[in-house]
């Protein structure tokens, strides 16, 4: 570049940031250029039956050359910041939000664990099984109880409410 007059009379740190943006103008050339070889189809050919990854490939490219735009209008000093370009960049922004909350759907949402509820199931299943069984025991002491009472409700022939109230309490005194 030294042996270009325009070149000599720019300061070092201009220089440096013109060098740095060539460079990535040609990363970006380089890859850009398999999609500007391909048609679309082929490009979605190759993707295959992915809906979601087509849309994602067009959005991409879609935000790529637009973002080009931008830096192109950037450098030709026009101002961006009230250009339609930037409506372009955040629908494609929005769109691309929207495209990656479908797939996500779609691939189903990762395996999350709720931390302060498992442990409150872990302690309350270990934290006195002596005290679970003692508990699960009356339980079924007082439903075998009852199912007696029914039955001898139902021998006495007595269908009155306050008669299985006192063989129920009779049952449980003893």
């Amino acid at each position: 570049m030294a042996s270009d007059p325009v070149d000599e009379t720019l300061p070092d740190e201009l220089e440096e940031v013109c060098t740095q943006f060539h460079q990535r103008l040609q990363d970006a050339k380089k890859k850009l250029t398999p999609l500007a070889e391909h048609s679309r189809d082929d490009l979605h050919d190759a993707i295959g039956e992915d809906l979601v990854e087509r849309a994602n490939l067009d959005l991409t490219v879609a935000y790529a050359v637009t973002s080009l735009y931008w830096c192109y209008l950037c450098t030709q000093g026009i101002s961006t910041s009230e250009h339609p370009v930037k409506r372009e960049l955040d629908r494609l922004k929005k769109a691309m939000t929207r495209a990656k909350d479908v797939k996500t759907q779609l691939r189903g949402r990762s395996t999350t664990v709720n931390q302060t509820a498992a442990k409150r199931i872990v302690h309350a299943g270990i934290s006195n099984p002596d005290k679970k069984q003692q508990e699960r025991g009356d339980q079924k002491q007082r439903l075998q109880t009852e199912v007696q009472d029914r039955a001898m409700a139902k021998r006495s022939r007595s269908s009155s409410p306050s008669s299985l109230r006192e063989v129920s309490k009779k049952r449980r005194k003893a």
